[in-house]
């Protein structure tokens, strides 16, 4: 495989992804209030508890319309997540190494499995100001 190969795939798996990022915004964007849209989470239909991913897609599209407090209300997690997630793209774009940035700690992931594991516990706990946490 030569290096115009390589660089041919790159840039067709950064096309595809930016399509379906497009795409999937596009979809938040139209069809902000309509529920039944939306694929109901399966773990909470099983158990009735809340999983760190519960209702990020309503935050997504409140953040795609500029509603930052009912984001916030709906997921704190992905609203903190997106920030760092365009940090990210950024580094990848400007082709910077993640070497001498916080990415590249070997505490990191053991940092965002506490953390999430952390927001999952306390947005079920049913006592003010944890209720907060839990997505209407």
């Amino acid at each position: 495989m030569d290096i115009k190969e390589v660089n041919s795939r790159k840039y067709l798996l950064i096309f595809s992804a930016s399509a379906i990022v497009m795409i999937g915004g596009l979809y938040f964007f139209v069809f902000p209030r309509f529920g039944q849209l939306f694929p109901k989470c399966p773990f909470f239909l099983l158990t009735h508890l809340y999983c760190p991913g519960c209702g990020s897609q309503r935050c997504i599209a409140a953040l795609l319309h500029g509603r930052i407090d009912e984001a916030l209300h709906q997921n704190f997690l992905t609203v903190l997540a997106v920030p760092i997630i365009f940090y990210r793209l950024y580094l990848i774009a400007k082709k910077q190494t993640i070497q001498n940035t916080i990415f590249a700690t070997r505490a990191m992931p053991w940092i965002v499995l506490i953390s999430v594991l952390t927001f999952a516990i306390l947005r079920n706990i049913p006592a003010a100001p944890f209720t907060l946490l839990a997505p209407y």
